[in-house]
This record gives C-alpha cells, structure tokens and sequence, in this order.
C-alpha cells in the first residue's frame, strides 16, 4: 500500500512538471520582411525574406521554418520549406506560386509553435 501512496503524487508531479514545460513551451513569431503585393505565377520562384523571433523577441535560425501559401480564390496550397541565411532570425524562402491569385502566408515549424 504504501508504495502506491508514493507513486501517485510522484505521478502528480510529472505531469505537472510536463505541463509547465509546454505552457512555458518554444513558439515563434515570424515577420515577413519582403514580399511582392502581385506575386508573378510560374518562373523560378518569387524569394521571400523572413525575420524568426523566438518568444517575439530573441532572432533564432536553428529551426526548421516552412512557409505555406494559400490561395484565398482557390483554395490552391503551396508549401515551401525556408532556409536561414545571413544574420541570425534570418530566412529565405523561394516561393513558385502556381498562378496569379490573392496569396496568404503561414508558417510551420516541427520544433516551435507559430504565434
């Protein structure tokens, strides 16, 4: 009996310990440092310029950052993955956005969430 006395508060606090740490958990805010309004269909590509922050506020590259457009007319999904360049928080990613549209930009990332 009294090893289960022992285990459920030793369980208890694991789970507490494992809520904290994704309360307290990684997220990312991306800003979009350029970008063209009309972004041209086809060619190779239309090259995106990204700013990453971790918790809004420390530049990070060592994530892996997918950029996903959406065409808001035809529901068409692009996805591309970005890939850090230059200073640190710094990405780029090539775009080839299938046809002339009203495109909307979303990020992915494995290890952090998108604020």
């Amino acid at each position: 009996m009294r090893h289960r006395l022992i285990a459920l508060p030793l369980a208890a606090l694991a789970s507490l310990a494992l809520a904290s740490a994704a309360l307290a958990g990684g997220w990312a805010q991306v800003t979009v440092e350029s970008a063209p309004a009309d972004p041209p269909a086809g060619g190779t590509g239309t090259p995106i310029e990204l700013s990453v922050f971790q918790h809004g506020v420390t530049p990070v590259s060592w994530p892996s950052l997918t950029v996903i457009a959406t065409d808001s007319n035809s529901g068409a999904v692009v996805r591309t993955q970005a890939q850090a360049e230059g200073a640190e928080g710094r990405y780029v990613a090539t775009v080839i956005f299938p046809t002339a549209g009203d495109w909307t930009l979303t990020f992915e990332s494995a290890e952090l969430e998108m604020a």
